[in-house]
């Protein structure tokens, strides 16, 4: 018999480590789904880990990740699948790797679980531009009396973080999911606990190790940053790619760089950069279409799974000058960059 058909999958090394006799004592139900035991609950997660496209990459051949989810849909009263479609993977500035929620999740959450006396949250907007703010209120059943519970945002301009690029392209609903998520923390605490969306997770400046090196960089990386403020600017990195084509050459004089190759000279991460300083200058996205030709662009010639979701995180900017919806952006982000990644994770697996 090979190495190959002795080895165990990942989904009979869990099952080998369940106690099924102690799961098969625990009852548990869930919305249009009634589970006798524990036991039942994990072969849900198994063969919901196999389903495919109909859950998102993270949660394929992840028996683990199912189960959490599978669980937290049971303790909401929510269809494990629908719940695991609104999750999705963040990935922090340290490099953790968390779960969050889709806001739409969340207002579901909001909902179906607070002591509303009426059937949903209501909202208005005051103000303009920077002092735009957002109240959410709702009529909730307290202690047996029916009680207004409010809640107004920050003027926006002090809303901190803004990572979610809704914040750019739709900001008046972004500042609707922000109020009305702070509105349950406010008043009812316990139906969100653990829940949290796009703003909490991605480069959150809280905590030590979230802290930022702010000493004056003067290497490579800080050059090719460019000086507009408005994000990427193709002219001045493609100037500063040939500065240090030209430095690399004749240290101290880069005025000497005019007849040598910039992609000959310089490292391989600094041709890339010029690649895409070219790409961007005869097809800079404007749209849906082209915006995510610029993305299959980029991943394709990247080979590490950390670098393309930390590049995916920064480039916001491109995304949110194309005025890309919700639903384009997720589906630019699951079928290129999450592809591109699994692609990446499967030839590592074979080799």
């Amino acid at each position: 018999m090979s190495d190959e058909e002795e080895r165990p999958t990942k989904i009979q090394r869990i099952e080998r480590s369940i106690d099924k006799e102690v799961a098969a004592d625990v009852q548990m139900q869930v919305s249009g789904i009634k589970f006798a035991n524990m036991l039942e609950v994990m072969n849900f997660a198994k063969l919901m880990a196999t389903s495919g496209p109909m859950v998102r990459p993270f949660f394929r051949e992840n028996p683990g990740a199912c189960l959490a989810v599978t669980l937290q849909a049971i303790k909401w009263n929510f269809d494990p699948f629908a719940v695991a479609q609104k999750a999705y993977v963040v990935k922090g500035r340290n490099g953790d790797e968390n779960v969050a929620y889709e806001s739409q999740l969340i207002r579901a959450l909001i909902e179906t679980r607070c002591p509303l006396h009426e059937d949903t949250l209501n909202h208005r907007y005051d103000g303009e531009g920077k002092n735009r703010t957002c109240t959410v209120w709702a009529k909730c059943k307290v202690k047996g009396a029916i009680k207004t519970l409010e809640w107004t945002s920050p003027e926006f301009e002090k809303i901190q973080p803004k990572n979610s690029p809704l914040w750019v392209v739709k900001s008046d609903l972004q500042l609707l999911y922000n109020t009305q998520r702070d509105w349950c923390r406010v008043h009812f605490p316990h139906v969100i606990l653990g829940v949290n969306d796009y703003d909490d997770m991605v480069d959150s400046p809280i905590g030590p190790e979230n802290a930022r090196d702010v000493t004056p960089a003067t290497g490579l990386a800080s050059r090719l940053k460019g000086q507009s403020q408005d994000g990427w600017n193709p002219k001045a990195v493609h100037e500063v790619v040939h500065a240090i084509a030209g430095e690399i050459n004749h240290p101290g004089h880069p005025e000497k760089h005019e007849h040598h190759s910039a992609v000959q000279v310089i490292p391989d991460g600094v041709s890339q950069v010029k690649e895409d300083v070219e790409w961007l200058s005869t097809n800079p996205p404007k749209d849906y279409g082209t915006y995510r030709q610029w993305v299959l662009h980029w991943t394709s010639s990247m080979a590490d799974k950390d670098a393309i979701q930390q590049r995916w995180v920064l480039d916001r900017v491109h995304r949110a000058k194309c005025n890309l919806t919700y639903d384009e952006e997720k589906e630019i982000e699951l079928n290129v960059v999450q592809d591109r990644i699994e692609k990446l994770l499967n030839e590592q697996a074979e080799g």
